[in-house]
């Protein structure tokens, strides 16, 4: 059975006002074909920019999680690179005979 305009907008208004997200992206996506061509473009739209915002945030959380390991990497090296030379002035003060 095809819905009519209204039929569609009031079910799809039922169940965000149920607050429903799920259900109102599932409802759109079964009943795609029986919105009026101009709502369907809109539709779209609206779905392609969501998706893309969400992989925009992927793609920063990913660089921010990124930028976070190399400071821990940049910090481990310090320590690495401090611990050496403390074992290395060690070593020259022991061999020096002031130690």
């Amino acid at each position: 059975m095809t819905n009519t305009p209204t039929q569609l907008y009031d079910e799809v208004m039922k169940l965000a006002e149920a607050g429903d997200e799920a259900a109102v992206e599932k409802f759109l996506s079964d009943h795609l074909a029986e919105f009026p061509e101009e709502t369907r473009n809109q539709l779209v739209g609206i779905y392609l920019k969501d998706a893309i915002v969400r992989e925009g945030e992927e793609v920063r959380a990913r660089a921010d999680a990124e930028s976070a390991m190399l400071n821990v990497v940049d910090d481990t090296k310090k320590v690495r690179r401090h611990i050496e030379n403390q074992k290395r002035i060690g070593e020259l003060k022991q061999q020096l005979g002031t130690e």
